[in-house]
């Protein structure tokens, strides 16, 4: 059953317009601190996400050429100023989640109807959950084709990592304390959060010793494992930002050490964590102070993005055909406009297998750089429109 009634031929001329005209209608400019999320909906249509100057929640249809916001169209609670934001699919449902200005976890979900599009929902509220820390990172995933469901991750102001869970077989979202249940390290403050779903549930955060580490769950249930230790590798600088790659049988945790350089925490063929620096192996320029963080991997290699103190967005590329990696520099290769200090990035693989990254430029305009036939490009998606 679709959910979001699009006929197959549209769906194809979104992509196709998506591949050609590269427009989108943006009605707003990004908030000077907002977070952005790109993301490809479990019907394979291109969207990114961004917080507005009235604190709402935008939805840019990339393939569809439309911006909405979705507080005004169902409702729902406007944004504490800068939430994060995070995107995932559960079997034909599309999720995005936020911070709303009473500090509950809220998430605009496509219900089981074809109309309305988005419901929302207060997730806290719903289960009787901790507040978030202000500011808390947010990241998540879904794993219901395993039988188990969907799942929430922030930062509680006791500096826990809790879980919003859904179970399939219950339905309800109850509130996990996950790091009193594994007796676990703290998370220091403004801690970034990433997860990971392999075999297995991860959640990785960096504790008050700026050691990153994994929440992972196994036969017993969640344990608590500090992988900066175990695979002996350098302390993040804090604060760092964290992403996730799956490729494979491996999994990547990426983080900014102290000297600026980016860093990888990897499991080896046999399973065990070992750590690479990213910079010194590609004699890559170094990552900007407050750099984020954003990465996915494709069929033809492993991708990390961040910001330069030159405020260009570059490109850590493992190519799997050549298994090197390398370090580019897209803003130079694009011509493309500098990135406002401190922009968010979001990355992700749209419907036609073309890489984008979104970015927030030093006018509040919302980026994209794009891989084409010829290669990278960079387009001004507010201006192109007349946004």
């Amino acid at each position: 059953m679709m959910i979001r009634t699009r006929s197959c031929a549209c769906r194809i001329a979104h992509l196709l317009a998506v591949c050609l005209c590269l427009s989108v209608l943006l009605e707003a400019q990004a908030t000077s601190d907002s977070s952005l999320k790109g993301y490809l909906d479990y019907d394979y249509i291109s969207f990114g996400y961004y917080q507005g100057p009235n604190s709402d929640i935008y939805e840019i249809n990339i393939s569809g050429l439309t911006d909405t916001d979705l507080c005004a169209k169902y409702g729902a609670p406007a944004g504490t100023l800068g939430t994060a934001l995070w995107a995932f699919r559960s079997p034909q449902q599309d999720h995005i989640v936020y911070l709303g200005t009473n500090q509950h976890v809220y998430q605009f979900v496509t219900p089981a109807t074809p109309q309305p599009e988005y419901v929302y929902q207060d997730l806290t509220a719903t289960a009787g959950g901790a507040l978030p820390n202000p500011g808390s990172a947010l990241t998540g995933f879904d794993d219901t084709n395993a039988g188990f469901g969907q799942h929430v991750f922030y930062l509680g102001t006791n500096l826990h990592i809790y879980q919003l869970y859904l179970a399939h077989s219950t339905q309800q979202w109850v509130d996990q304390d996950l790091t009193a249940m594994t007796n676990g390290s703290a998370a220091q403050t403004g801690s970034a959060l990433a997860s990971l779903l392999d075999s297995q549930e991860r959640a990785f955060y960096e504790g008050t010793n700026q050691h990153v580490y994994q929440l992972v769950t196994h036969p017993g249930g969640w344990l608590n494992q500090d992988l900066t230790s175990t695979a002996g590798a350098p302390v993040a600088v804090s604060k760092s930002a964290l992403s996730t790659i799956l490729s494979g049988t491996q999994d990547h945790v990426i983080y900014v050490g102290t000297n600026q350089h980016v860093y990888q925490l990897v499991t080896n063929a046999s399973g065990i964590w070992v750590f690479q620096d990213l910079t010194s192996t590609t004699g890559g320029t170094l990552a900007a102070s407050g750099s984020p963080l954003t990465s996915f991997y494709d069929r033809v290699g492993q991708h990390v993005f961040y910001l330069g103190g030159n405020q260009h967005v570059y490109h850590l590329y493992y190519s799997s055909s050549s298994q090197t990696w390398v370090d580019q520099d897209l803003t130079a290769m694009t011509n493309g406009a500098l990135a406002e200090t401190g922009s968010a990035l979001s990355s992700f693989i749209d419907g036609q297998g073309n890489e984008q990254v979104i970015y927030e430029g030093t006018n509040q305009h919302v980026y994209q750089l794009l891989t084409q036939p010829g290669g990278w490009v960079n387009h001004d998606l507010t201006a192109e429109t007349g946004g």
